[in-house]
């Protein structure tokens, strides 16, 4: 189970990296193409799409990835025509609703977007129960290629559309093609036709009943991301909005990767310990304890080096998001243990706990977004809102699994705190370095005359990039080896096989592992 959670964890982490970068080259050339305008018109009819589909899918996968393998088999063709039936009727309703909406916001290119999503929600029923398959099978690997294909498909459209003036429709359109590729794509993998399989209206009954909390609560998560711009779209400029989205885009996201990719492991595996609750509640400490140290590391990198990337690539487009990036960078990290706790709860069958903790994150961090807005109608005033209400509301949940686990509490600063003290710190010893160290007064009087101002600018921003990234890797690399050498074993198991023995003989853990 070890060899298998370590396997499934290391292949997500890499879909994780590989989407992220996707997302980071396809957002470079989107910030040269769209307007800020652009990417708040988006991030509101994603909102809008999400608060009406009513919970994408019924809850259905999450069912199956509880009931098992054998359970699978028995429910898998009343569950598929169900979850085809749900995603259908949520993608009539939205269409309806669309225009209405759009009136409603004084906007009327969020129809169209909202029309396009309605599409993709049938045509992506397969692959929600075909991926739950592979959750259940623990064939992590496939899984992990298939997001991270997805992924880099629907970069590359987003792309080409953005080039050729499709503005913020390209944000959204790839969605239909990408929903068909997963279930093709899913299909192909497993070999399996639950479509082929009766119905069984009958069932259909049993089915929601389970179903109803996981449904619920699925609403519930989605508005800790995107329930902030149901209040923003009214309080908040779209330019401003965009800022905002643009800067939750770059790093906050890792985050919410992290949490989305790794939770489809840890839930399946989790619920194979129910009845090992020991065995469970320690697993779910050393996995908190490692996401932890690993998203802060990648969000608090990220964010050191923002400014001079910005400059770099978009000098100056992009300043007011700066700021926003950097905040993400010091409170997201915490988002990162949404996977845990999703999946210890989900796992032990406490669905409507579940949707009862996600309601109440989500509700705090879109009034955290409406008071942050109201004071200051800036990205940066509404990311210090909101950072501040993740990190409270994450605090008070972990501490609640901890508690029906029958974990000692006194584990727990230990599994949340030490991995993102270190990544601060370092993170604000790279942004002081960054600001004090005069690169660009050395750098131009060294710089031939003859050359280009674009090019020695891009010179400059490109030396305070390595700056500020090399300090931040170096401090942290020597903080974290002096002062969380456990942590950083539970980090390690998440790296891929082939890299795991090179990162140990790189940081001097590699006769440590006995520990």
């Amino acid at each position: 189970m070890g060899k298998t959670v370590g396997r499934g964890m290391s292949w997500m982490v890499v879909a994780t990296i590989v989407s992220k970068l996707a997302t980071s080259v396809a957002q470079m050339l989107l910030g040269w193409w769209l307007l800020p305008e652009h990417f708040g018109k988006f991030a509101m009819a994603t909102t809008i799409a999400g608060l009406l589909m009513l919970a994408k899918d019924g809850g259905i996968p999450n069912l199956l990835n509880k009931r098992g393998a054998e359970e699978y088999e028995r429910i898998k063709g009343p569950s598929f025509w169900m979850c085809l039936a749900y995603n259908s009727g949520a993608a009539i309703f939205m269409a309806l609703a669309a225009w209405p909406i759009a009136l409603a916001y004084k906007d009327t290119s969020l129809a169209p977007m909202l029309w396009v999503m309605a599409i993709s929600l049938p045509l992506g029923t397969p692959a929600a129960v075909l991926q739950a398959k592979l959750r259940v099978d623990l064939r992590f690997r496939d899984l992990s290629v298939l997001i991270t294909m997805s992924m880099i498909l629907r970069q590359v459209i987003t792309i080409v559309l953005a080039r050729y003036g499709w503005q913020e429709m390209s944000l959204a359109a790839p969605v239909v093609v990408t929903s068909l590729f997963d279930s093709v794509a899913a299909w192909w993998m497993c070999s399996d036709k639950p479509w082929s399989k009766s119905a069984a209206l009958d069932q259909w009954r049993g089915i929601f009943d389970q179903t109803r909390w996981l449904i619920n609560g699925t609403v519930a998560s989605f508005t800790i991301d995107w329930g902030p711009y149901v209040v923003l779209g009214k309080l908040l400029t779209q330019e401003t909005m965009g800022y905002y989205f643009f800067a939750y885009q770059i790093t906050a996201q890792v985050g919410t990767l992290l949490a989305f990719n790794l939770q489809m492991v840890l839930m399946p595996v989790l619920a194979k310990l129910n009845e090992h609750r020991e065995r469970q509640g320690a697993a779910f400490v050393r996995v908190l304890r490692g996401l932890t140290l690993v998203g802060s590391f990648l969000c608090m990198g990220i964010a050191s080096v923002m400014d001079p990337l910005e400059h770099l690539i978009w000098r100056g487009k992009w300043h007011e998001a700066v700021m926003a990036v950097v905040i993400f960078g010091i409170f997201y990290p915490w988002r990162v243990g949404f996977a845990v706790t999703c999946a210890a709860m989900m796992a032990q069958g406490r669905f409507k706990f579940y949707s009862m903790t996600a309601w109440f994150e989500g509700i705090i961090l879109t009034i955290a977004a409406a008071v942050g807005a109201w004071i200051e109608p800036t990205a940066t005033s509404v990311a210090w809102w909101t950072g501040g209400a993740v990190v409270i509301t994450r605090l008070l949940v972990v501490a609640e699994v901890f508690r029906y686990s029958k974990i000692p509490m006194k584990l727990l600063p230990g599994a949340v705190f030490p991995g993102w003290l270190v990544s601060v710190a370092a993170g604000g010893v790279a942004w002081w370095a960054e600001r004090h160290v005069p690169v660009a007064d050395f750098m131009q009087g060294r710089l031939p005359v003859t050359m280009k101002p674009w090019i020695a600018v891009s010179l400059i921003d490109g030396v305070r990039c390595a700056l500020a990234g090399g300090t931040f890797v170096v401090i942290f690399t020597l903080l974290a080896r002096l002062l969380l050498r456990s942590d950083l074993l539970e980090a390690l198991s998440l790296v891929p096989a082939k890299l795991r023995g090179p990162c140990s003989r790189a940081l001097l853990l590699d006769q440590a592992r006995d520990t």
